[in-house]
């Protein structure tokens, strides 16, 4: 990735009036940051765990129409039921892996004690204004590219696979898998 600071301290050493230079030098640069970019389904990790404190949590949701919404005064607000969000507290199997919190939107049985196997998404993203597709209304279409990062602390899960207790004797007879509101959004397999 090239550093932005090279940029510009090369932009300033350029004359006056030296668009070309730097509409090529902006090109490179966007060209040499999106050769490292890979689909979001090549950034998604499975990675061990033992789980030691699982925190669920539920949320009101509610839903306001645009057709109702009131300029000035008070919208119409309708009850819409509630998601919810587990909060699991890890010890990752790989040490290498610093892994001690994960979060997991949706539904599971998983309890303290479960050894389970997660899929955790792991990039950064970027968006960069794509001119060659035509206007939206006044916005210009974006493209969004993909890349690695190291592991944080705190993770999202998108998936949980949890195996019986013969897990720490190298069986993984799995006993379920839960699969989290984000999931399909990833295209995994």
């Amino acid at each position: 990735m090239v550093k932005d600071k090279g940029i510009i301290a090369q932009m300033k050493k350029m004359p006056l009036g030296n668009s070309e230079n730097i509409a090529q030098m902006l090109k490179k640069q966007f060209e040499d940051e999106i050769k490292s970019a890979k689909p979001l389904e090549k950034l998604i990790f499975p990675c061990y765990f033992n789980v030691t404190e699982v925190i669920s949590q539920s949320y009101a949701t509610s839903v306001e129409p645009l057709s109702e919404m009131v300029i000035g005064g008070r919208s119409s607000s309708y009850e819409a039921g509630f998601s919810s969000k587990l909060v699991l507290k890890v010890d990752s199997i790989d040490s290498k892996i610093p892994i001690n919190t994960l979060n997991f939107r949706g539904f599971s049985i998983v309890k303290a004690g479960d050894y389970i196997s997660a899929l955790v998404p792991r990039y950064t993203s970027k968006s960069f204004d794509n001119h060659n597709n035509p206007m939206v209304g006044n916005e210009t279409m974006k493209d969004t590219y993909y890349f690695d990062r190291e592991f944080n602390k705190e993770e999202l899960a998108i998936q949980l696979v949890i195996f019986d207790s013969l897990f720490i004797k190298g069986d993984k007879n799995i006993l379920r898998t839960d699969r989290s509101v984000e999931y399909h959004r990833f295209k995994y397999s």
